[in-house]
């Protein structure tokens, strides 16, 4: 069943007043109210031009909040999907929307689902990538890979409403970390293989990116991730105690 109190779009520095009218479309559509905005260009947010572009979304604009980072934005989210067009290396490979929207309906059950549209221009970059448990890609003709962004999110929602009419799956005991835990103990974990010397000057980004990866695929609850920073911290405090 959709539960859409637990789903919430995310969009990436749009531009065009016309592209978020056409996203509030397909959030109307699919029975979507929750809409978060980070860092927009000022056009794209004008009241007038997104009523006349997708009407009855009186609602959802008074809802929608809108953030300076998107680390904001994800902040009580449990489970981030990103979307991307683009292959990246040091990354496991992304799936499609049919794969993974049965995962979805599974951990909106437990917390919040938040799914990460980037930029109509470039799309998300891998900072932004780096905050997502998933990554998934639209298969589309090699030739032509870019979707505009209101049709990626129709093929996204798309994919979860139908996801959604299977059986409800049994639901999670334990309550998933949220995105403003992870970042922080991420944070510490660099800190202190730093202190260590595990990690060696220029490899940060890309050691950091896989234990990010390896983290967040696994999903930990939010006590698991409690367990990690803790570990992370101790190790913190005897490197200092050494020097």
């Amino acid at each position: 069943m959709l539960a859409p109190e637990r789903v919430v779009i995310v969009l990436v520095e749009p531009q065009d007043a016309v592209n978020v009218g056409a996203v509030l479309r397909v959030m109307l559509n699919f029975g979507l109210r929750q809409l978060r905005v980070v860092n927009p260009a000022a056009a794209a947010l004008d009241p007038a031009r997104l009523d006349d572009l997708a009407h009855r979304s009186q609602a959802i604009i008074a809802g929608l909040q809108v953030t300076s980072t998107l680390d904001e934005a994800l902040a009580d989210a449990t489970y981030v999907v990103g979307a991307t067009a683009r292959p990246r290396e040091e990354a496991p490979a992304a799936h499609t929307p049919r794969e993974l929207a049965p995962i979805w309906v599974a951990q909106m059950q437990a917390g919040r689902l938040a799914l990460v549209f980037g930029p109509e221009s470039s799309g998300l970059t891998n900072a932004a990538l780096d905050r997502c448990h998933v990554r998934l890609t639209i298969p589309t003709t090699p030739d032509y890979r870019s979707l505009n962004l209101a049709q990626a999110v129709l093929i996204v929602c798309y994919e979860l409403w139908l996801a959604a009419d299977d059986p409800a799956p049994t639901p999670t005991l334990t309550r998933p970390a949220d995105a403003a835990a992870l970042v922080t103990m991420f944070t510490d974990w660099q800190q202190a293989l730093t202190a260590i010397g595990f990690l060696k000057p220029g490899q940060a980004p890309v050691m950091m990116r896989r234990l990010r990866d390896l983290v967040q695929r696994a999903a930990p609850s939010a006590a698991e991730a409690r367990l990690l920073h803790a570990i992370a911290r101790e190790m913190l405090k005897f490197a200092r105690r050494l020097t």
